[in-house]
């Protein structure tokens, strides 16, 4: 779609690819926050619906831009796909930190409930995959939108199950809700600290990714890398 209709050149869509899956980078981080800051109430809830609306309203800006503009502001592209897996993240971090506490809780579920989500969410990305094909072959370029259009679908679906509770989570008592655990953050400041370079590091990413030469951007990575393996080693 953006190569064929927009006419982004290749090199400029492996720009727009690695800022999309920045938040990736950004787990430990977005696991972190939720974990010493209650947000409305909730160490989960409200992270994911928020993040839920984010990803809805950028796609539902993609559907409505023109091609034109697409093309002439190829990194407001990039932001907006960002923001759309910031949600699929915070999903993923969530989700997977509610299944390894039932796991703990509940030593006999295993790995079970692992893999049974896994085998879910990757027979839902084939299903997608094979719908996308016969979309992106639509001859005057439409078919990306459409795609938008169920991506946005997609999300808003998942507000309902978010929002009644169907992921279960006590409320904290409202003197403790929006602030800040420093207590719980001293006791794991090096984890949180680690979280939070690798955070700072994927965003840095994107800047350098976006207005810097390819040897700089070479000498970013190598330098990021070295520092994070360096960071984790002396903190964890």
């Amino acid at each position: 779609f953006f190569n064929q209709y927009v006419g982004v050149a290749g090199d400029t869509f492996q720009d727009i690819y690695v800022l999309a899956l920045l938040p990736w980078s950004m787990k430990g981080f977005f696991g972190s926050l939720s974990d010493v800051f209650p947000f409305l109430g909730f160490y989960k809830r409200h992270y994911m619906s928020t993040s839920t609306v984010v990803g809805v309203c950028a796609y539902m800006t993609l559907i409505f831009l023109s091609t034109d503009f697409m093309r002439s502001a190829v990194a407001v592209v990039g932001v907006l796909l960002f923001l759309g897996q910031i949600q699929r993240s915070v999903i993923d971090m969530l989700v997977d930190a509610k299944v390894a506490e039932y796991m703990v809780k509940e030593p006999a579920i295993k790995g079970d409930a692992v893999s049974y989500i896994s085998g879910l969410m990757y027979s839902a990305m084939m299903v997608a995959l094979a719908c996308c094909v016969p979309l992106l072959k639509m001859n005057d370029g439409s078919g990306g939108r459409v795609m938008f259009i169920v991506f946005a679908c997609g999300l808003s679906i998942l507000l309902y199950p978010i929002l009644r509770g169907w992921l279960p989570e006590e409320r904290v008592e409202r003197a403790k809700a929006n602030r800040v655990d420093w207590g719980k953050a001293r006791e794991h400041w090096k984890l949180f600290t680690i979280a939070l370079l690798t955070a700072v590091s994927a965003l840095g990413l994107g800047v350098v990714q976006a207005v810097a030469a390819d040897w700089a951007r070479l000498g970013y990575l190598l330098g990021t890398g070295v520092l994070l393996m360096v960071g984790a080693f002396w903190l964890l």
